[in-house]
């Protein structure tokens, strides 16, 4: 499970900052901690999404029934990167979260949250997928593609094999 360490301190104005050590940049408030950690999703987004656009990399909303991956296959035939993240997907699913309710006591939700789809070259996979909820506990998937690993493999031998089809 992916977990950030927060730190908070009380700002100058009465309030509370929350920081994300790990993400550099990522800070926000809350009249209280509580508030202020429920803020922190958002801050990593923003993060995140400003430290991509600054790289070039596409980060592209997605609508309900839209074929990711086929997406990701596009961006890779057009991409100049070779290793490394080269586009980023956002579709909104269900996620199991836990929610304070109006008693004080802990219930558990399904709400539709942003999910985020690293698609990433890799030399050793091809192209790989991480894909990770925007909201705690940050529950994430690695997709890896066993064609792909073959792929990078022949290639990486030098064995002069191409596939007649598009996979292995």
């Amino acid at each position: 499970m992916l977990r950030y360490r927060a730190k908070s301190s009380k700002d100058t104005n009465d309030t509370i900052l929350a920081e994300i050590p790990d993400v550099p940049g990522a800070v926000t408030y809350g009249e209280d901690r509580e508030e202020a950690l429920l803020r922190a999703p958002n801050a990593i987004e923003t993060v995140l999404i400003g430290y991509a656009k600054a790289k070039g990399i596409p980060v592209v909303d997605c609508a309900a029934g839209e074929r990711k991956h086929e997406l990701a296959e596009e961006d890779l035939a057009k991409t100049k990167i070779t290793q490394g993240v080269f586009l980023i997907l956002v579709g909104r699913a269900e996620a199991p979260i836990w929610d304070v309710g109006s008693n004080h006591h802990l219930e558990r939700k399904r709400p539709y949250v942003n999910h985020y789809s690293f698609h990433i070259l890799d030399l050793q996979w091809g192209h790989i997928t991480i894909k990770i909820s925007g909201h705690p506990p940050f529950p994430a998937q690695v997709i890896l593609n066993g064609h792909e690993y073959v792929a990078c493999k022949v290639r990486k031998a030098r064995t002069g094999y191409r596939p007649k089809r598009a996979s292995i």
